[in-house]
Formats: C-alpha cells, sequence, structure tokens
C-alpha cells in the first residue's frame, strides 16, 4: 500500500502522532517507539494486513549507548491487528547490517503469514 521512512524523530511526531515525550523517555531508536510506530502506522495505511517499523543503529549516531550499541535493532510486525516485537543486534559494515536485517524481517513476515 506505500510506505514511510522516518530517519528524524520529527517524521515520527508529526505524521505517525508519537508524542515527542514518549521518544525523548525511550529514545527514537528503541522497542517502545518502534511498537508505537506501527501502531500508528496502520492508522495511515488502514487497508494493509501488514505493517512493519524498524528503528536501530546502523551507524555509530543517535542513541547509541553500552547496552544499545552500533548494531541494536527494533522491529515490530502489526499483522492482522497483533503486533509482534523483535529485538537484534548485527555485527558487521552497515551494509551487512542492513541486509541481515532485511533477511531478519522478511523470515518473520513469512513465519507468521504461514502461521508458524
Amino acid at each position: 500500500m506505500g510506505g514511510l521512512v522516518s530517519y528524524d524523530p520529527s517524521i515520527k511526531v508529526d505524521l505517525l502522532k508519537i508524542n515527542p515525550a514518549f521518544i525523548e523517555q525511550y529514545t527514537a531508536e528503541s522497542a517502545e517507539v518502534t511498537e508505537a510506530m506501527a501502531i500508528h502506522g496502520k492508522k495511515l495505511f488502514t487497508q494493509a494486513d501488514i505493517v512493519v517499523a524498524c528503528t536501530g543503529l546502523l551507524k555509530p549516531w543517535g542513541s547509541v549507548t553500552k547496552t544499545k550499541p552500533e548494531g541494536t535493532f527494533f522491529t515490530s510486525i502489526l499483522y492482522l491487528n497483533e503486533t509482534h516485537n523483535f529485538h537484534y543486534f548485527i555485527d558487521g559494515t552497515p551494509l551487512h547490517r542492513l541486509s541481515a536485517l532485511t533477511r531478519h524481517i522478511a523470515t518473520e513476515i513469512i513465519k507468521l503469514i504461514d502461521g508458524v
């Protein structure tokens, strides 16, 4: 149906209508904000059966900490109005990380559709 890329928190606030205090509390790259992105994304794409939201630290910027290092990713997949949350740590170059994350998400979508 469509897609939205929201690298900047202002997009999460302005388009997805996520409360800025919520982003401030949990950070833009967090499990909590990722799940909110999927839920609010469903409001934009009302006819979609699957909504995928992903945040993460592809490169050394954003909310990197010792407990949330570069290579940390959060994914929420809203499928048939049920949210499924995933947390990954992927080592390697940014290109490798992005490729691996894409494979992880595709695998999880297939499992959900197949009922596995």
